[in-house]
């Protein structure tokens, strides 16, 4: 069977999301994470690519680059393929580690773009860490300390320096700039707002997009939602999309 087509990206940028195989973990000990980040630094430079903010978890990754050609493809295949042999050998474990095809939703704007990096650094709040910069494998200390993997440049310009970006990602209110990403129990919002915030988090001009998507994006995007304290319910009112559809829907 074919792959279908990724989506490209207007501003070249991706939030990439990859997972192990069967949910396994993908990184034992720090010594994994390090070796990860070794493999990622090496296949930027490789790539010509800049990274704008990442967070290894236990079973998955977030990763926000930019390429100034579409070498997306290429650089998670070299990643993923260097790091799988390694934790093979390190390991002795047979078989793949990671899940067959990686996550990709384009970034268009810069309102999608701050919503990503916020979500991502606030990713393992579920794991016990309710301030980003408690946790210590994610991008966030990069933007309030020393710059080693991430360019730290374009976020900090467009939110006015460090202190805004630790605000923006502190302060929690209605605009749609500052919707905390992972607040599962925040008050359910007016469809109208909800298709605001909704599109700034797809990158989709019209929510009825996300329908005609491929199999692997659009449950992305459904799962994005989802995690975002959109209501089932309420995601089939914005989409069309059937609810069973929506309830199956996962991350990749």
């Amino acid at each position: 069977m074919a792959t279908a087509p990724r989506s490209h990206s207007e501003s070249d940028i991706y939030h990439v999301t990859t997972r192990g195989v069967g949910k396994q973990i993908l990184f034992e000990d720090d010594r994994d994470r390090i070796k990860f980040g070794a493999f990622l630094r090496k296949c930027l430079e490789k790539y010509d690519g800049s990274l704008y903010a990442w967070c290894f978890m236990q079973n998955h990754v977030h990763l926000l680059p930019r390429f100034k050609s579409f070498d997306l493809p290429a650089f998670m295949r070299q990643l993923l393929s260097e790091y799988a042999h390694y934790y093979n050998k390190r390991h002795d474990h047979v078989g793949h580690v990671f899940q067959s095809r990686y996550g990709s939703v384009p970034i268009n704007d810069d309102d999608q773009l701050l919503t990503v990096v916020r979500y991502i650094h606030q990713n393992p709040k579920d794991m016990g860490f309710p301030r980003p910069g408690d946790y210590k494998w994610s991008s966030y200390r990069e933007y309030i300390g020393s710059p080693f993997i991430t360019d730290t440049s374009l976020i900090l310009d467009i939110l006015g320096g460090i202190e805004p970006f630790i605000e923006f990602h502190e302060t929690c209110d209605d605009s749609l700039s500052k919707m905390p990403f992972d607040n599962k129990r925040r008050p359910s919002i007016p469809d109208d707002e909800a298709v605001k915030l909704a599109k700034s988090l797809t990158g989709c001009k019209e929510l009825s997009d996300i329908a005609s998507c491929q199999k692997p994006e659009r449950d992305a995007r459904l799962a994005l939602l989802k995690d975002n304290g959109f209501t089932i319910a309420q995601i089939a009112r914005l989409t069309g999309i059937g609810r069973n559809i929506i309830q199956r829907a996962r991350q990749p």
